[in-house]
């Protein structure tokens, strides 16, 4: 059985306190923006998603088609299954 939850939980992990300093350390360490950071955070939580995944992740931002192909090009993005002709969606990790 999983556990909800609630903001006390989340006020006793201390999840958020150090959040800002570790995105910083992140995005200069890995060459990324905030949006970009703050978007495959997004994506790790769908696991295997794909490109209308990454669009609808992007509502939040604005969009940038050089992010997409940035995050694959340096190997954040991975096809893992390329569409086949009867199959309408290429899947990422």
């Amino acid at each position: 059985m999983i556990r909800k939850l609630n903001s006390s939980d989340l006020k006793e992990l201390n999840l958020l306190k150090h959040y800002r300093i570790i995105r910083k350390w992140a995005c200069k360490t890995n060459e990324l923006n905030d949006a970009e950071l703050e978007l495959l955070i997004y994506l790790d939580a769908l696991d295997m998603f794909t490109k209308d995944d990454f669009i609808k992740g992007t509502y939040s931002f604005s969009w940038d088609n050089r992010r997409w192909n940035k995050l694959l090009k340096q190997g954040w993005i991975i096809v893992w299954r390329k569409k086949k002709p009867h199959h309408s969606k290429i899947s990422y990790i």
